[in-house]
């Protein structure tokens, strides 16, 4: 058994999520995200790079076009952003909340 200083809980090259990133998503006002939205959200997290509406849907064994429809109103929100390569987190939490709202 490895000791406590070299155990990790994270598979190799899986980022680091800031625990901090959580409580916040968790307790915003700004945004009340759903069981699909968290799921996204989850696989999008976990990943080291960013992951497209298709990967996403395969990961978690959606339609395809309800995992489309989910990341669209994520990035609404401002929770997750659009690369050239898919989708990823926006950590800031300044950027979250409904898109009728304003700043």
């Amino acid at each position: 058994m490895k000791p406590e200083a070299e155990r990790t809980t994270e598979p190799e090259g899986t980022p680091a999520v800031p625990g901090t990133w959580l409580d916040l998503l968790a307790t915003t006002r700004k945004a009340k995200l759903f069981s699909a939205e968290w799921r996204i959200v989850a696989v999008v997290l976990a990943s080291p790079r960013p992951v497209t509406a298709a990967r996403i849907a395969q990961r978690l064994r959606l339609a395809p076009t309800h995992a489309r429809r989910t990341v669209r109103t994520l990035v609404a929100w401002g929770i997750l952003q659009r690369t050239p390569e898919g989708v990823a987190f926006q950590p800031d939490p300044a950027h979250w909340g409904s898109p009728t709202q304003s700043p």
